[in-house]
């Protein structure tokens, strides 16, 4: 039994990688394609955000309403419910997030 809960978990995390290196490699391919300076918009879309603190923390204070949309919505999903109210949501977590 618990060689197969191990395969399953193995599993989930291997979908979620590639999920997440597919997302990296459109957005590059998208950077590529869109960008007069490849090397560069690589740069600041990849590195750029990790280089200071500053910009980190700018990075997590931008994403913070989303991420609270999406918390929200895996709530309800998770419940069982289909929660059609996401763009209340979302307003209402941009707000809660403005100075």
């Amino acid at each position: 039994m618990t060689g197969e809960v191990g395969r399953r978990r193995a599993r989930k995390i291997a979908r979620r990688a590639a999920a997440v290196g597919a997302a990296m490699a459109l957005a590059a391919i998208y950077a590529i394609a869109a960008s007069r300076d490849p090397r560069s918009a690589l740069y600041a879309f990849f590195a750029s955000p990790f280089a200071s603190g500053y910009s980190f923390f700018s990075m997590i204070e931008r994403a913070a309403p989303m991420l609270s949309c999406a918390v929200g919505a895996c709530i309800a999903l998770k419940a069982g419910a289909f929660n059609l109210g996401g763009e209340g949501q979302a307003v209402l977590s941009f707000l809660s997030h403005m100075n």
